[in-house]
């Protein structure tokens, strides 16, 4: 075909750079013992996801002997949903030299790619809006990142009438307790006693949901909407000698032991969020021997504890772990 410019002879590809797609049997195919790329089981599980979502639309990358060059995340997928053969090009034109650096570049490459969040937004919010029949999630983005990004969008759109107003001189000062219609919301520490007294002026809970802070690692794990740079909490931090338990500081134990007990009526539910590690300390500190558990402590793995929230106030049993 000629050029339209010059009308000279466009340059045409040599047929052993044309790129021919065959479909092999994955047994065939052996994986490259240099490919420094990993996959979890989880990725492979979203690569099949995806796979099954949209079809085999990439082939694998091999060469001449059937090892594969780029493409081993995609077999395995393949594996994992049952399939016999896929999709393969084969690199023939390709010397070792070149292999071993295209597998290197194929996947650092695609690494260097970023992206326009303000578009991602637009087009996540969009696909939200469709009556789908499939998760967001199969795009590789999990469901907070898909909240947050989908958050941005929402406060673009939002009714100017809904727009918090800019900080303006503190108000609010320690010991102020803000009446909510029938709800007290009391500005104070957490960690004290006598603040639950004055919130509750002699009432008691029938239920308490708690998330106290208990020395998880805060920095490069929590983000928000507006900020990704939260600090570590500190104030359950043990010092050199302090008393504790294992990092928990007498303050959270205080709050465990005194504050909260006292606050709840009997029969009450608690469900405090906690460290899975700290989870087993703190209620053998709160309960210490269950009669019903042969002597073994509530909030042990016999007693009823979930991941790493634990929850316990079954009335049905005085020592509160849940056995009748």
């Amino acid at each position: 075909m000629a050029d339209l410019k010059t009308g000279a002879d466009a340059p045409t590809l040599p047929e052993t750079l044309r790129l021919k797609i065959v479909y092999r049997p994955i047994d065939d195919l052996t994986p490259y013992k240099g490919n420094a790329r990993t996959h979890s089981d989880k990725q492979i599980a979203q690569i099949a996801a995806s796979i099954r979502t949209f079809g085999f639309t990439n082939p694998v990358l091999i060469e001449a002997h059937g090892q594969i060059v780029a493409g081993h995340g995609r077999v395995a997928a393949a594996r994992l949903l049952g399939m016999r053969d896929v999709p393969t090009i084969e690199l023939g034109h390709l010397t070792g030299a070149e292999r071993r650096a295209y597998v290197i570049a194929d996947n650092r490459l695609a690494e260097l790619a970023g992206w326009d969040r303000e578009i991602l937004a637009i087009e996540l919010q969009a696909l939200s809006e469709l009556d789908l029949d499939f998760e967001l999630e199969i795009t590789g983005f999990e469901t907070a990142e898909l909240d947050l990004l989908l958050d941005g969008v929402d406060d673009a759109d939002a009714d100017e009438a809904d727009r918090m107003p800019e900080p303006g001189p503190s108000v609010t000062r320690a010991g102020d307790i803000w009446h909510l219609g029938r709800h007290r919301l009391i500005c104070g520490d957490a960690r004290d006693a006598s603040v639950y007294e004055r919130l509750m002026a002699g009432e008691r809970a029938r239920c308490i949901f708690t998330d106290p802070p208990y020395n998880v690692k805060i920095d490069g794990h929590v983000c928000g909407s507006r900020r990704r740079d939260i600090r570590d909490i500190r104030l359950t931090r043990t010092r050199p000698g302090e008393p504790g338990s294992r990092g928990l500081s007498p303050a959270y134990l205080s709050l465990v032991d005194e504050a909260l007990p006292a606050m709840e009526c009997s029969g009450s539910s608690a469900i405090r969020c906690t460290g899975r590690t700290h989870a087993p300390k703190a209620m053998r500190r709160r309960f210490p021997a269950c009669p019903a558990r042969a002597g073994q402590p509530c909030g042990s793995a016999a007693g009823g504890w979930a991941s790493s929230a634990g929850a316990w106030g079954d009335p049905g049993c005085r020592y509160r772990c849940g056995v009748k």
